[in-house]
């Protein structure tokens, strides 16, 4: 029996009936605000929500108060210069090369700038965040919520969330630690962080990373906020055909969705009630013209899922948990 089992955290709330975890995807992860959307149609709203990368962005504003059709309209306005920007110029690969080659010939080369470890810096993207989420900390949200970052030092789960719940869900959880008190946009920056095209979040002795290394969709962490239903929402793409990898960006989502794929599908088996899958092809990071397209398939699935996850809350209405369904968009 895993620790989860036993320390199961604590209660959302006496009346929480389902909880959403998001999952990383990149701009895949607007499938999330298509979902979001077709359950509030429904008049069904998540008791708790927890995300890793794209689904930490979707979450937290979702947690702060913006509807799927305010964050729809935001996405339209969005461009690949206004969010990236890049930590790798030509003076900056210059000095690594002169690092590198001083170093391989003994001679000292702490002088030069250090080695740059990720091709976007991410401080564009903070900011944004900021100005969509202001300065707010876990507790002054409108819901409760669970943001995953990956400890590249010491290999593990990091759970961002309100202070005291931080604590308890890292106690309940495998390999996990309680993030330090930070907003919740520098959780969001820490969580978005895909090794190698984003600088990881520093903090002190560990370097922060992508959520989605350690635990893509983060139904567990739902379990142990103490949701009765547990709805993951899944944009990995491992029943979906590859397309071809163009550049250095779709490389590095390729590796790292690949790296966390049989994890995630672990995980799911293990603690969510309800799969929903979107069917959602593969845009660039930059990729902002498909915009409309992502949130369109994310609403059919979350419709298609809804007569599943009323029958889940009402077995959880009747005492009983919600038991493990066929998931949807999952293929035979």
């Amino acid at each position: 029996m895993s620790r989860l089992a036993r320390q199961p955290g604590p209660p959302v709330s006496a009346r929480a009936s389902f909880g959403l975890a998001l999952g990383a995807g990149g701009l895949r992860g607007l499938a999330h605000v298509g979902v979001l959307q077709a359950l509030g149609e429904a008049g069904l709203r998540p008791a708790a929500i927890a995300g890793s990368s794209a689904g930490a962005i979707v979450a937290a504003l979702y947690a702060a108060g913006w509807s799927p059709g305010e964050m729809e309209a935001l996405a339209r306005t969005l461009d690949a210069r206004r969010l990236y920007d890049l930590a790798v110029g030509p003076g900056r690969l210059a000095a690594a090369l002169a690092r590198w080659l001083l170093g391989e010939a003994g001679l000292p080369n702490g002088w030069l700038p250090p080695y740059p470890l990720g091709l976007i810096r991410g401080e564009r993207l903070r900011r944004l965040l900021e100005s969509w989420l202001g300065h707010r900390r876990f507790a002054e949200l409108d819901l409760p919520l669970a943001v995953i970052a990956t400890d590249l030092t010491r290999g593990r789960r990091v759970v961002f969330a309100s202070a005291g719940r931080a604590r308890a869900l890292a106690e309940a959880l495998e390999r996990a630690c309680p993030g330090p008190e930070v907003t919740v946009a520098e959780a969001v920056r820490a969580s978005i962080a895909i090794p190698g095209l984003f600088e990881p979040y520093d903090w002190g002795q560990s370097l922060l990373a992508d959520g989605g290394i350690l635990d893509a969709v983060p139904a567990d962490v739902l379990r142990a906020m103490g949701v009765q239903v547990a709805v993951a929402v899944d944009l990995g793409f491992a029943d979906r055909r590859r397309r071809p990898i163009r550049n250095v960006l779709d490389l590095g989502m390729q590796a790292v969705e690949l790296m966390g794929d049989a994890l995630t599908r672990l995980t799911l088996d293990r603690h969510a009630t309800l799969v929903i899958r979107p069917e959602v092809r593969d845009p660039g990071l930059t990729d902002f013209r498909h915009v409309a397209e992502i949130v369109a398939r994310g609403y059919e699935a979350g419709r298609e899922a809804l007569p599943e996850l009323r029958r889940a809350l009402a077995e959880a209405a009747g005492g009983r948990p919600g038991s493990l369904r066929p998931r949807s968009g999952e293929t035979s």
